[in-house]
């Protein structure tokens, strides 16, 4: 082989050995990756199980549910409010509406206080007997000793079923004075016929 060309295969050479050694100069620059050591697996036995932790979960706060205002009864208001809606309530006892009345003293029935009652009383001498019937009723649920003797004045209507519903009261509202009364009725007649002609209970 002539000189010349091994002279330029020895060029060559060497160009390429200081190419591999610039390619190692370059990447000796780069920074060395770490490498993590892997996680250790748990050897599982056999037939053994393994149990796994249940995951966490966040407890949600519960929020209590919002209770609806209630609007406050009639017996639980002020006096001062007592005392106005009686005097609303009294001014439509006066109504020539007959549903209007029973309706008044329906609400005069919830109403504590001695006051209401006297005006459950004064309807007991009310010209429509729907209306003396439901207040003695009225009278009977309250069970207030005051209206056992304005009862008993009245126990000689005129009609029957005002008598049976004021001897009902009455009982309701108990007390010897108020038996001794509607026995008293029951003897005479007063609760089963009509109110014999010139007949009265106190006579």
């Amino acid at each position: 082989m002539p000189k010349s060309s091994s002279k330029a295969s020895k060029a060559k050479g060497t160009k390429a050995k200081k190419k591999t050694v610039g390619s190692k100069r370059v990447k000796s620059k780069k920074k060395p990756v770490k490498k993590t050591a892997p996680k250790k697996k748990v050897a599982e036995k056999k037939g053994s199980k393994v149990k796994k932790k249940p995951a966490k979960t966040k407890k949600k706060a519960v929020k209590s549910p919002v209770k609806p205002r209630r609007k406050p009864t009639m017996r639980k208001r002020t006096a001062k409010d007592r005392s106005t809606m009686i005097d609303e309530l009294v001014l439509e006892l006066q109504s020539d509406d007959e549903q209007v009345r029973l309706g008044a003293i329906g609400h005069l029935g919830r109403i504590d206080g001695s006051s209401a009652t006297s005006h459950l009383i004064g309807c007991l001498a009310d010209s429509r007997y729907m209306v003396r019937i439901y207040a003695a009723a009225q009278l009977g649920e309250r069970r207030d000793k005051k209206a056992v003797q304005p009862l008993i004045d009245a126990l000689n209507d005129e009609s029957l079923f005002v008598r049976q519903s004021f001897a009902r009261a009455l009982v309701n509202i108990g007390g010897r004075k108020a038996q001794k009364a509607v026995k008293k009725a029951e003897i005479a007649g007063f609760l089963l016929d009509e109110l014999p002609e010139g007949r009265r209970l106190d006579g």
